[in-house]
């Protein structure tokens, strides 16, 4: 089993609950820098606030989410997109959650691969994509 792991450069503190919203995840908890008490390294002061952990359960799949540690280099989005291939009434709700404050790159439809497909990149730069299978 693979869970994506989203390296947010410092918004994770918007980002989850923001996804747990689109997602309708009613709980969700961010574990700090600072909160982790002696993680094994020296966090950077002003960083302690920065999310260490967190994790939101997607249609039965595992996002997890982290500020990245100062000094790694990093551009949310640029080599990740997440599909998630799941149920009409799903991607009917979420989609325009995620585009409302994005930019949509193929709006829902037909394609020759997907009986309802579609694309977004939401507002932190991440690229979701929607499918149904054909079964």
């Amino acid at each position: 089993m693979i869970y994506p792991y989203i390296n947010l450069n410092g918004k994770t503190a918007e980002a989850v609950p923001y996804y747990a919203s689109v997602f309708d995840i009613p709980h969700h908890h961010i574990l700090t820098f600072g909160q982790a008490g002696n993680p094994g390294f020296t966090v950077p002061p002003g960083f302690e606030n920065k999310a260490m952990f967190s994790f939101l359960d997607i249609d039965q799949t595992r996002v997890m989410f982290c500020d990245h540690y100062p000094g790694i280099a990093s551009k949310s989005g640029a080599s990740i997109s997440l599909n998630i291939i799941t149920s009409q009434e799903n991607i009917d709700a979420w989609f325009p959650r995620l585009a409302k404050d994005g930019k949509v790159g193929m709006p829902l439809q037909k394609t020759m691969w997907s009986k309802y497909y579609g694309s977004v990149v939401d507002k932190f730069g991440i690229v979701w994509q929607f499918s149904i299978n054909e079964e």
